[in-house]
């Protein structure tokens, strides 16, 4: 947690087969921290733990400090089109077709 700034920025969660979860953030390191003390990181423990996935990471994009929230909202909104991620939208993992 130390190497992730407080800055703007996007974000995701993902393993080798699926992304779980993308997100904005106006400080990553904060929000990030978030997620690893709630659901996001119990997630993917347990389905380590059950074989289901060999490990999981975390990666993100520092953006800007001038980046505007309408901006850093786009930057999400393409995460969540491009990664269908599992775990936005409610929590049910939609098909492509759903998505258009």
């Amino acid at each position: 947690m130390s190497e992730i700034p407080k800055k703007p920025g996007v974000y995701v969660f993902f393993d080798q087969q699926t992304t779980f979860y993308a997100g904005k953030a106006e400080n990553l390191c904060s929000r990030i921290g978030d997620h690893v003390a709630t659901w996001t990181f119990r997630e993917m423990i347990r389905r380590i733990r059950a074989g289901i996935h060999a490990e999981a990471h975390v990666v993100f994009h520092e953006l800007p400090v001038t980046i505007s929230p309408r901006e850093l909202s786009v930057y999400e909104l393409e995460l969540i089109r491009s990664r269908n991620p599992e775990h936005n939208r409610s929590g049910t993992k939609q098909t492509k077709s759903e998505n258009s």
